[in-house]
């Protein structure tokens, strides 16, 4: 309630209160009370009058508001009641839906002064329940009914009807078939690198982000998007290539989800890459090597899947090898190849097809590990008639032909990944 004001003469007085002094978008009452033994009458702001010595006026805008109590003699008290903590506007913006083969994307943009506290998704008339993204998206996709519900926090409400951009037949399945040169690796911060050509972190970000909404996030192929997106924008915004750094190596470890905070269950780079730090091992003089903060080929690739829509940190089994394992991947299909021979089967039962026919099999976003060296682990980001395309380590792209990976002189596991994208259980929240 608000402070009591009396205002009087030698024989009356007009006490007022407001019902709510809170900001609201719901009508109020001035609460009136006249004090004087010769009241004879009150005229309220609409110009009635009423005998009544205690009265409650309900208003619906903000305003002042005049009462006047007039006792016998005719003499007249006035009391003037401003109110202005009532808001009833609400809000205004834009909705942008995108329409995917098999999802829809939500964007809104709110214009509003007032915080806004949920946004309820509309398709084919059924809501989303209110959430506190303002990107979602669904599981499925229509040209119905597309709109999003948006409440501020005072409880007024207000429905957008999306604009529809039909992405289905533009969105090019084969992925990326662009092999970016490899220049210098980057040995300052990203953030300097990014200034130094006129960019803001949140701008090299945005490059990846947008990327991946376009391909479709919680999607192959919105994994693919953000591998390549990464080492494209690394490019074209900072002219280097992230470092390939051990640093990230701990992947293996149970606690290697909280412990890299910027390779999982966060959205976009680390301001720390291209720092130096870590170990990088020792020259062949013995001399330590400088290593600068990046990524190894297992991080990259979990960097990869989690800013694509994937999650693989609620996965209680963090100790799989070079993040190209069964037990990383549930409902996936798997199986190893050296030149023409399958040397394991997990899933689906891929053992009478050549290996040559297995490599075709490959889609944008399937993994692949080779045991060259210590081991490799990459994305396939693209393929054409020749062979596929991969993503690695966060620096490179390179075309791995078929004959390569079916020529015997290496080991490979093909992980296909098609259940995997399929379950909503396998989805991190980090687009809504």
């Amino acid at each position: 309630m608000q402070k009591v004001m009396v205002y009087q003469d030698l024989e009356m007085s007009i006490i007022t209160e407001l019902s709510d002094e809170n900001i609201t978008n719901q009508s109020i009452n001035i609460n009136i009370k006249v004090k004087g033994d010769k009241f004879s009458n009150l005229i309220l702001p609409n110009g009635s009058e009423i005998k009544d010595r205690e009265y409650s006026y309900e208003v619906a805008e903000n305003g002042e508001y005049e009462f006047v109590a007039v006792d016998s003699s005719g003499v007249k008290v006035s009391k003037v009641v401003k109110v202005e903590n009532i808001d009833k506007t609400v809000p205004k913006g834009t909705c942008k839906a995108t329409l995917y083969n098999d999802k829809t994307v939500f964007e809104v943009n709110i214009t509003s002064s007032n915080n806004i506290v949920g946004y309820n998704y509309m398709i084919d008339s059924k809501g989303s329940g209110y959430l506190t993204n303002k990107t979602h998206t669904t599981v499925k996709t229509s040209s119905k009914d597309l709109s999003v519900t948006v409440k501020d926090y005072i409880g007024n409400e207000a429905t957008i009807t999306c604009t529809i951009e039909d992405k289905k037949s533009n969105f090019d399945p084969n992925g990326y078939r662009v092999v970016l040169t490899e220049p210098p690796r980057l040995t300052i911060p990203i953030t300097q690198a990014l200034a130094k050509k006129g960019y803001t972190f949140e701008q090299f970000n945005k490059c990846i982000y947008d990327r991946v909404v376009n391909a479709g996030p919680y999607t192959r192929y919105g994994v693919a998007a953000a591998a390549y997106g990464l080492i494209e924008c690394s490019y074209t915004m900072t002219g280097f290539r992230l470092p390939y750094s051990h640093t990230a190596s701990m992947v293996g470890d149970p606690k290697s989800c909280q412990d890299h905070a910027d390779i999982c269950g966060k959205l976009g780079a680390s301001p720390r890459w291209g720092s130096p730090g870590g170990q990088c091992g020792v020259k062949s003089d013995g001399t330590k090597k400088q290593c600068y903060q990046g990524h190894n080929c297992a991080t990259f690739v979990h960097w990869s899947m989690c800013n694509g829509g994937m999650d693989l940190c609620s996965r209680g089994d963090n100790t799989a090898f070079g993040m190209a394992d069964i037990k990383f991947f549930p409902e996936a299909d798997a199986v190893g190849i050296k030149g023409d021979k399958v040397t394991y089967v997990y899933g689906v039962d891929y053992s009478k097809l050549s290996s040559d026919m297995l490599v075709r099999m490959l889609k944008p976003g399937d993994i692949i590990a080779s045991s060259e060296g210590d081991g490799h682990v990459f994305v396939v980001v693209g393929f054409d008639n020749n062979g596929i395309y991969t993503a690695e380590d966060g620096y490179f792209m390179r075309n791995l032909k078929y004959s390569t990976l079916t020529n015997g002189k290496e080991s490979y596991r093909l992980m296909f990944l098609d259940r995997y994208y399929a379950n909503p259980k396998n989805r991190n929240n980090l687009y809504g």
